[in-house]
């Protein structure tokens, strides 16, 4: 085991910034986001929303004028260190989220709206295998992201894998097999979606209707030689809509994987 956190000690107790980094926006230097440890037997608690008030409702803060594109990830913190090397790489958190807001936004409760996620990113190669929840589905999410100087073709896919409540806690996790190619998202134990060769698109016969976004360009296959396990909060435009992350517990592994 990399590393594990039950989120029993406050986020900010001594030695807890050098075991989670969290990722700045370029207005908000600890993200869009309020994070604490309530104690109550529920781990961490993210709230979206910079600085709020005591019994305010969580809302993204609105970008500033012209930046609204670059803030899709509002609030993230991954963990230190990542899994390296040959894998396979595992990671795996329990959580649980509600959204608000949702009648204030034009496509309302959905992957455009606001998500929670539990990250698991390869930055070297751009590849993405999250989980995220929004009030009525849990969701597989299958990226490879943009990179400086390289000229690959990017998509994202969002695909829902189980109906949720609000009120329902997920045990989730992620396994990525380099050598193999393949990823694998497992809720509760169970095998609900995966990928056979990392780096490339998805079937447009069976997926078209999950592609969210895609650009131009070369495509190929793609080992993962690195793994990332974050949290985060997502959204596109801010219109009033919020999110409230709760975590028990995460984890990540590597040379090990799990059935």
């Amino acid at each position: 085991m990399l590393f594990e956190d039950d989120f029993q000690e406050d986020w900010a107790a001594p030695g807890r910034a050098a075991r989670w980094r969290p990722r700045s926006l370029p207005w908000l230097s600890g993200g869009d986001g309020t994070v604490r440890t309530p104690r109550d037997g529920d781990g961490l608690c993210v709230e979206s929303g910079y600085g709020l008030g005591h019994g305010e409702r969580p809302a993204f803060t609105p970008a500033p004028k012209g930046r609204e594109a670059e803030a899709h990830l509002r609030w993230a913190a991954f963990a230190e260190p990542e899994a390296r090397g040959p894998g396979p790489y595992r990671s795996e958190a329990e959580l649980t989220a509600r959204v608000f807001g949702t009648d204030r936004h034009p496509e309302g409760d959905g992957t455009r709206c606001a998500m929670a996620a539990l990250i698991c990113v390869d930055l070297d190669s751009g590849l993405v295998f999250d989980f995220a929840c929004t009030n009525g589905f849990v969701w597989a999410l299958y990226e490879r992201l943009p990179r400086p100087g390289a000229d690959h073709g990017t998509f994202a896919y969002a695909v829902p894998v189980r109906a949720r409540t609000p009120e329902a806690w997920h045990r989730c996790a992620v396994e990525v097999d380099p050598s193999a190619g393949r990823a694998r998202w497992l809720l509760e134990g169970e095998e609900v979606f995966s990928v056979d060769r990392t780096g490339l698109g998805l079937d447009p016969r069976h997926h078209a209707r999950h592609l969210e976004r895609s650009t131009p360009g070369p495509r190929a296959e793609v080992a993962p030689g690195r793994l990332a396990l974050g949290l985060g909060l997502l959204a596109t435009a801010a219109v009033g809509q919020g999110v409230r992350l709760r975590v028990r517990r995460a984890s990540l592994s590597a040379g090990t994987a799990r059935s």
